[in-house]
């Protein structure tokens, strides 16, 4: 996300759901925020992110990271518990250039396996949220 105090937004976001509806969250992973500039090679960042004193990514947009415990709690505190979760981008996620394959499919489907099973999903960078309003 790319909120500091994503609070207010995220209370709006199920207030303007209809009861029963679906939400979709995406947000860094906290966990993995040194995922990115290792994979890269960029290993300043990589160190400064590992102790905590660098954005969470400034090769791009910088982001906030928030957890996946605090995202969920506040969803079910505002009437939309999450349903499950899974990790986006762990094998891709760190590539700059274009990906070239013969077969993207395989891609897609090497992300989603790993994106619903742990440890992998844990060292995504981002993680997706699906919750559903009460």
């Amino acid at each position: 996300m790319y909120l500091s105090q994503p609070d207010r937004l995220l209370a709006e976001l199920v207030r303007l759901a209809r009861p029963g509806a679906l939400l979709s969250i995406l947000t860094v992973n906290p966990d993995a925020v040194a995922m990115r500039s290792g994979l890269q090679g960029r290993w300043r960042d990589t160190i400064d992110q590992l102790h905590g004193t660098a954005p969470v990514d400034g090769q791009y947009q910088l982001g906030e990271a928030h957890s996946l415990q605090a995202v969920s709690a506040f969803l079910t505190s505002a009437g939309a518990p999450v349903l499950g979760w899974h990790g986006v981008g762990i094998f891709t996620d760190h590539i700059t250039e274009e990906i070239r394959v013969p077969n993207p499919a395989e891609i897609m489907l090497a992300e989603w396996l790993a994106g619903i099973r742990d440890p992998y999903r844990q060292i995504a960078r981002c993680c997706h949220l699906v919750a559903q309003r009460g």
